[in-house]
């Protein structure tokens, strides 16, 4: 956070150009607001991506709180998925998160199993391209 303050008052008069804008930003909100829920989950991440382990509890609860609050009032629809920046956790992010999400995934490489803790979801990396993901999905 304190890195980011610094390049914005360093960088005060900086207005990305709508080329710009264009180029780097994945989507906008209402193009997210058009995705499919029962085929695309978005999940939040909290506001400005900490390691969690070791963030003061006041903090900690700021980020993963409103985080999803800013995805539900921006989306419009239930977020209830979290996944942990780096896929670090601790038990007190854990608890932290499992208070106001229904599942959380790390970066565990695998399949989800019958019984698996829904706050330590294993997951598959997507590939680079929509047609590798689609064969890997379906082959």
């Amino acid at each position: 956070q304190r890195i980011q303050a610094r390049v914005r008052e360093a960088t005060a008069d900086f207005t990305p150009t709508a080329a710009e804008r264009e180029d780097s930003d994945l989507a906008d909100w209402k193009e997210l607001r058009r995705l499919e829920p029962a085929i695309i989950n978005i999940g939040s991440h909290t506001l400005t991506h900490p390691i969690l382990p070791g963030t003061p509890a006041a903090e900690l609860e700021t980020e993963v709180r409103d985080s999803r609050r800013q995805l539900e009032r921006s989306l419009e629809r239930p977020v209830d998925t979290f996944a942990y920046p780096n896929g670090e956790l601790d038990p007190a992010s854990e608890a932290c998160v499992r208070k106001h999400y229904r599942v959380a995934v790390t970066t565990a490489s695998g399949w989800v199993c019958r019984g698996a803790d829904a706050y330590r979801l294993p997951r598959l990396a997507g590939p680079s391209s929509v047609l590798k993901l689609a064969h890997r999905i379906y082959a």
